[in-house]
């Protein structure tokens, strides 16, 4: 256990701006705090989904240079949503998900290379009650919008409120 005892001395300039030793003691506790975390822990297995492979939840986020590669068992869609719609109500589904998302997206690629690749749970189960269609937030493909109006991917992204990807609408 360690004790750090910090005494305070506060020092008023004429300009009656308020100076302490505390300030820089912190900043040095802080900075030493700082760098002890920054020590790499390992990570272990006991907490996996499926012991044997790597920990999804562990990943680097950073951009990456990789343009997305979508599932084949996404719907082939010609961005026509009161079409898809009708395909989702003719076929008994739940609905429609559209998926927003963007090359050099590492969360893009990890939801899909992991929870639609290989969580063959997830796969059945969005494919027994959904439709997917997978719309590019910086894309210019021609978009009809549920409600029948006319806009490409990016103004459709805008409009749904895309903030960050990957990102689902549920229709």
């Amino acid at each position: 256990m360690c004790i750090v005892k910090i005494t305070i001395t506060k020092k008023i300039d004429l300009d009656g701006a308020m100076h302490t030793k505390t300030h820089i003691i912190f900043l040095c506790l802080s900075v030493m705090l700082l760098l002890s975390f920054a020590v790499k822990a390992e990570t272990s297995n006991k907490h996996l989904l499926f012991p044997g492979e790597h920990n999804p939840f562990v990943f680097d986020d950073h951009p990456m240079s990789r343009d997305l590669k979508y599932p084949e068992w996404f719907k082939s869609s010609f961005l026509n949503f009161p079409e898809d719609l009708q395909d989702v109500r003719r076929d008994k589904k739940l609905g429609l998900i559209v998926y927003f998302g963007q090359d050099n997206c590492a969360y893009c690629v990890q939801l899909l290379d992991i929870n639609f690749k290989k969580r063959t749970d997830i796969i059945s189960y969005t494919q027994r009650f959904f439709d997917v269609v997978a719309v590019d937030i910086w894309g210019n493909l021609p978009v009809v919008m549920p409600d029948g109006r006319h806009s490409n991917e990016k103004q459709f992204a805008n409009i749904a409120r895309t903030q960050f990807t990957p990102f689902f609408d549920f229709l």
